[in-house]
């Protein structure tokens, strides 16, 4: 069986995501884009290919315990956890809160044994994107307004120096979807239109980012 494009992958992500108010909370959501994932990783990385893969890891932080969505582990001890996420809607008033996520994840990671470490955020972002209230209805369709992390990264303890970076995938999402009324009919637009009406922008650029961090 063929296997799914990454880009079908996030239009079938986002399809689990509109299909219901507690969509985006589905563990088949989750587990279907981490396993598109860790498979565009190996094929783009060799050091990759060669490591045992774990879903949803717990590991030892500095302040006790936490998930990792993928960890990678290769035979010489080096472990890369990537820490994914897929936004569908609502991403500008949250954003603040993603980002102290971001900052909080990677010190409790990288402060037990941060030598052997590393760790990659993955954000996987559309251009613009509607946000729903509670009832569902589209209340307006926003341009994504991302975080620069620039300044943290660049602030890191000096051993966690080339530990930790982030990847950014945008995608667009056709306007005659983005102009449904509901969430509903977004979703019934969605289906409809199939794969083509999602569109990566920056794939190239995004599996460079993967490939140098892993190499």
């Amino acid at each position: 069986m063929k296997e799914d494009s990454f880009s079908d992958i996030i239009y079938n992500t986002l399809l689990k995501t509109y299909a219901g108010e507690n969509g985006s909370r589905s563990s088949k959501r989750t587990d279907y884009l981490h396993q598109g994932f860790e498979r565009l990783l190996r094929s783009r990385s060799a050091t990759a290919a060669a490591c045992t893969a774990c879903h949803e890891e717990t590991v030892v932080s500095g302040d006790g315990k936490f998930k990792i969505d993928l960890l990678l582990e290769g035979k010489s001890g080096d472990a890369y956890a990537f820490l994914l996420k897929l936004v569908g809607s609502s991403y500008n008033k949250n954003r603040k809160n993603y980002m102290n996520t971001v900052i909080g994840e990677v010190y409790r990671y990288l402060a037990d044994s941060p030598t052997h470490r590393k760790v990659m955020h993955v954000n996987i972002i559309p251009r613009r994107l509607p946000r729903f209230n509670k009832g569902g209805e589209v209340v307006a369709t926003e341009i994504s307004k991302v975080n620069d992390l620039d300044f943290f990264y660049n602030n890191l303890p000096s051993s966690f120096e080339g530990r930790t970076r982030e990847a950014v995938m945008y995608f667009v999402i056709d306007e005659e979807i983005l102009s449904a009324p509901t969430r509903d009919d977004l979703y019934q637009r969605l289906l409809k239109a199939g794969p083509s009406s999602v569109r990566i922008e920056n794939y190239e650029a995004f599996c460079g980012r993967l490939e140098n961090f892993i190499e």
